[in-house]
């Protein structure tokens, strides 16, 4: 019964959850939909009110230039009227008079000037010949080139940023002007970029600054101060077809030094060349065929525009709010009475499955002989570690109706209850088997014929059984994947050469034979699992074989003092780092059966 309320209650909580995320997504969704739908239009809105406004900024600036031009062709007009060389100069410079008036809202400077020298003849005002000279001298180049009404790219002149304007007069005149940028954009950009909101940009043909509201910029490539390459691309696809064009930048615009909030910009082409497109040129898609436009950027900041739809849709988004948290609380709450009901049960059952590992634990202990054991002059000791509460690793000894000891080692596959159950079975197999054949390579194949019976999931066993014949001092071993013994001469450990077989449980025709071997007096053999080898240091660096040779270096007193002599080792390598496998390790020594020594060190260890 209980367990039925508690997948109900787990059910109803799982579905008012999802219930409350839908509703909250469908709410939210339709608040962050709506809101962008209204950003959008009155963008679309701002965008029409900046081009409309963009366009009738560059159309001025057109006109300026345009009013400009019209002066110097009634100057031009009053020279072609009359005939002669001394009466053409004179009614140049009569006309130039006359227009001056209106030519200096516009310009500071007028002058005629002979193109193939560059010669000033005529000046106004008067005084300004030192200033004339200064930029015909800079404009040199240009001036040189002029055989058509023309207007001048950007120049840094000494009074200041100026463009000139200037018409042909017969074969070799020229009658030009100095337009300075300050009055161009005190008249049409500086009532934009006094606005915090706005600002407006303009460029000449060459894509060089001209006006701004950073006065750090004018003078230099806006190309070049666009550290975004995205705008520098913008800016390329611009250049290469000039045309009324608005862009969205939802991001920060890094000009040069200057960062710039999201802004929307709009660039308008403007035609100043005399002789120019007419006004229509200002619609969108029409090309300019065989010159390149001045560009006027207007830009908005998009905070102006966010600011205005918050404040539309900000009661919306507040109720919206408070709906989710009413939601939220209630589920939270909900959902902690739940929480800490079943963390009290995992507690529980945590605390029954460490209470039955730990007898399982015990039980499998029971297993193994704990006690260290002489058998005349033959010591045994050992050592299980397990890597979890149960181990996969197991050991044995017991003697032989013939009066032989049997020892044996063994590693099975995986950790936990799995590994244990099969390691009593295999121990027990051993136990049973032993006994009656007393062969260890024949015990091996009998024990594997009945593993491959059974069924393991997969799991297999290396094993190594050892006969100690204390009569004859010999040796018979037979491994099925396990280590060799290590075998001292002295205080020399090597490896036995035995030949190797497959693991238990996998081959049922697996055929393992025994081979017999010599012992030293006074000798030690350690039998040892993959545990201590595969033992890792924080760096994730193994044990190894070599260090398991230096770690029994001298000559220990007891086989325990041995198995100490390994731990310590082992324990030294890995540091803080945990044991990731099981650690088995089995001590035996074989000594004279009157060496009063040892007989000594054994009585006074215990074994």
């Amino acid at each position: 019964m209980e367990l039925t309320a508690k997948r109900y209650v787990r059910w109803v909580l799982i579905i008012h959850l999802l219930l409350l995320v839908g509703v909250l997504v469908l709410v939210f969704a339709a608040v962050r939909e709506t809101y962008y739908r209204a950003r959008d239009q009155v963008l679309v809105q701002v965008q029409d009110r900046q081009q409309l406004l963009g366009s009738q900024m560059a159309q001025a600036i057109q006109d300026y230039y345009a009013a400009i031009h019209a002066n110097l062709q009634l100057i031009k007009q009053a020279q072609e009227i009359q005939s002669g060389s001394q009466a053409t100069d004179f009614a140049a410079r009569q006309m130039a008079q006359i227009l001056w008036d209106q030519l200096r809202q516009r310009c500071d400077l007028l002058m005629i000037i002979k193109r193939s020298d560059r010669h000033i003849d005529f000046v106004l005002p008067q005084a300004s010949t030192g200033q004339a000279t200064q930029i015909t001298a800079q404009a040199d180049a240009w001036l040189a080139q002029v055989h058509q009404p023309s207007v001048s790219p950007y120049m840094a002149l000494p009074s200041g940023g100026a463009n000139l304007v200037a018409i042909p007069l017969g074969q070799d005149d020229l009658v030009v002007v100095n337009v300075p940028i300050q009055l161009v954009s005190a008249r049409f950009l500086d009532m934009v970029n006094a606005e915090a909101a706005m600002s407006a940009t303009l460029l000449d043909s060459t894509g060089r600054t001209m006006a701004t509201s950073d006065p750090s910029l004018v003078g230099a490539s806006i190309y070049e101060h666009l550290n975004d390459q995205n705008l520098r691309q913008l800016f390329q696809q611009y250049m290469a077809d000039p045309k009324l064009t608005s862009v969205r930048i939802e991001h920060p615009l890094h000009v040069g030094n200057l960062v710039m909030p999201a802004r929307l910009v709009t660039a308008v082409p403007i035609v100043v060349q005399p002789g120019g497109l007419p006004t229509s040129s200002l619609l969108p898609g029409v090309m300019f065929p065989g010159q390149r436009p001045w560009t006027l950027f207007m830009s908005s900041h998009l905070s102006v525009v966010d600011n205005m739809v918050r404040a539309t849709f900000g009661r919306a988004m507040i109720w919206a709010a408070v709906v989710g948290l009413v939601l939220t609380v209630i589920l939270v709450s909900t959902a902690i009475q739940m929480i800490r009901a079943r963390l009290r049960l995992e507690r529980q059952r945590n605390q029954a499955i460490r209470t039955e590992l730990d007898q399982a634990r015990k039980i499998q202990l029971a297993w193994l002989p704990l006690i260290a054991r002489h058998y005349g002059p033959i010591r045994i000791a050992a050592v299980n570690q397990a890597a979890n509460h149960i181990s996969g690793d197991f050991y044995d000894w017991f003697d032989l109706p013939d009066d032989r000891t049997v020892v044996t080692i063994g590693d099975v596959t995986g950790h936990g209850m799995s590994a244990a159950f099969l390691m009593a079975t295999t121990q027990l197999m051993v136990r049973n088997t032993m006994p009656r054949l007393l062969d260890p390579g024949a015990c091996l194949t009998e024990v594997n014929h009945q593993l491959c019976n059974q069924v393991f999931s997969g799991q297999f066993v290396t094993m190594l059984i050892m006969v100690l014949d204390r009569a004859n001092r010999s040796l018979q071993v037979a491994t099925a994947g396990h280590f060799p013994p290590l075998l001292s001469h002295g205080d020399e450990y090597t490896e036995l050469k035995m030949e190797a077989h497959l693991v238990l449980g996998v081959e049922p025709d697996e055929l393992y034979t025994t081979e017999t071997f010599n012992l030293p007096e006074r000798c030690r053999i350690l039998l040892y699992t993959d545990g201590v080898p595969d033992a890792a240091n924080p760096k994730g660096e193994r044990f190894g074989f070599e260090n398991l040779i230096k770690a029994l270096a001298g000559r220990a007193n007891t086989v325990q003092a041995c198995i100490d002599q390994v731990l310590g080792a082992v324990a030294a390598f890995r540091g803080q780092r945990e044991i990731v496998d099981d650690l088995t390790i089995v001590a035996t020594s074989v000594h004279a059966a009157t060496d009063p020594d040892q007989t000594a060190v054994a009585v006074a260890a215990g074994i």
